[in-house]
């Protein structure tokens, strides 16, 4: 508790004397992060990340005192900068400001979230955290299997290899995926209307039976009319019900199964083994009963289900465990991901800016998975999550 706070006394005031009483401002900044703590209960992890937040207030009010300062109190503070540096204790932020960022409050922010980027550690792991339910939130295409990084080439750039080797497997791995989710999952009928989750129209559903139904009958684009989402609801409910029962052998044919092993094993094999790495990453997890992982595809919902199927992840994720975030935006789905499981410990894992700034603006540990050291230290972090707290 009190290293946290030190923390947000770091953040919330720029001024590098603790001495002296601190400007009314900061006051009220730290009063703000210490109420969201008592309303929502929540972990000191948690409150730096509020800290954060708030601290942009704390920036903003500091500029506009600065502005009205002597002319050549810039040069001073900035010399104080330098002494404090010299003398191993600056507070300054632990990276330099990103060339392209204009913007004071989104230099801070992406300083922020560079400077306090959470990585598992027991210190985080309270004694409380280890009674409660802890969830995992998996980026599909940046974390679990790579396809994005694999189409636009910059998997080959992240780890030196041949960046067209790299593409051709990614458009081939995608190819089937489009061609999977058109055969078997209505892709060509719901690509317009695709929700953020299978139950978004669900009580639409009226419960018919199915079984003679005509299929062929048109999902418009316009989604508003009750019909359609009724259509919509349909297809949802064949599609989960697929999900959940049906095997990938019995889908395909045998060339298409022949084909589909043979491109994810040449695209496994050039990525050094990263799709068993995080298979088993996952089923880790699993042996925490308090623990539940849930799938965020910036793509549409029928494709995530579609790669969870032709993964193997359909064995561990939940149809309902799975979001998509391509209409409403990163930051609206992991608030809704925080509104349906409530009081948790919530853990994110991505690459992107876009979820990096949604963690730290809703206050959820952010933590980035690029190699494969990476993926490994995670599986080895979570078995001691899971014996700490056998041992509690």
């Amino acid at each position: 508790w009190d290293h946290s706070m030190n923390q947000i006394i770091k953040l919330v005031c720029p001024s590098p004397t603790t001495s002296s009483p601190l400007p009314q401002q900061h006051c009220e900044s730290v009063s703000k992060v210490l109420s969201l703590w008592i309303t929502r209960r929540m972990f000191p992890t948690e409150i730096v990340q509020c800290a954060a937040k708030v601290a942009n207030l704390s920036l903003d009010l500091s500029n506009q005192s600065s502005k009205r300062s002597t002319p050549d109190s810039g040069r001073k503070e900035h010399q104080r900068e330098k002494e404090l540096k010299t003398e191993g204790r600056s507070h300054s932020k632990t990276t330099p400001p990103t060339p392209s960022s204009h913007s004071s409050s989104s230099s801070l922010q992406n300083k922020l979230i560079e400077g306090r980027r959470l990585t598992f550690n027991e210190s985080q792991i309270t004694k409380e955290a280890l009674t409660q339910p802890v969830v995992y939130i998996w980026d599909l295409d940046e974390v679990l299997l790579l396809l994005n990084p694999l189409i636009n080439g910059q998997f080959a750039e992240r780890m030196k290899k041949d960046i067209g080797t790299c593409m051709e497997l990614g458009e081939r791995l995608e190819k089937l995926v489009y061609n999977f989710a058109d055969q078997h999952m209505f892709f060509k009928d719901i690509e317009l209307v695709d929700q953020h989750h299978i139950d978004a129209v669900s009580n639409e559903d009226d419960g018919t039976d199915l079984r003679n139904y005509n299929f062929k009958d048109n999902l418009s684009g316009n989604i508003d009319t009750p019909e359609n989402r009724k259509k919509l609801a349909y297809r949802y409910r064949i599609i989960k019900n697929l999900y959940q029962k049906i095997s990938l052998d019995y889908l395909l044919s045998e060339e298409e199964f022949k084909d589909f092993k043979s491109a994810k094993n040449d695209a496994d094999l050039y990525m050094g083994g990263w799709l068993d790495i995080a298979i088993q990453l996952i089923k880790s997890t699993q042996k925490d009963k308090y623990a539940t992982n849930i799938i965020v595809s910036s793509g549409q919902l029928v494709l995530a289900f579609a790669k969870c199927l032709l993964f193997d992840l359909s064995q561990l994720i939940s149809v309902d465990c799975i979001f998509s975030s391509q209409n409403l935006g990163r930051q609206s789905i992991l608030e809704t991901i925080v509104k349906k499981y409530g009081r948790a410990v919530y853990y994110c894992f991505g690459t992107g800016i876009e979820t990096e700034k949604a963690c730290v603006e809703i206050g959820i540990p952010f933590l980035k998975v690029k190699t494969h050291t990476d993926m490994k230290q995670l599986q080895k972090q979570f078995e001691k999550i899971r014996e700490w707290r056998e041992i509690n």
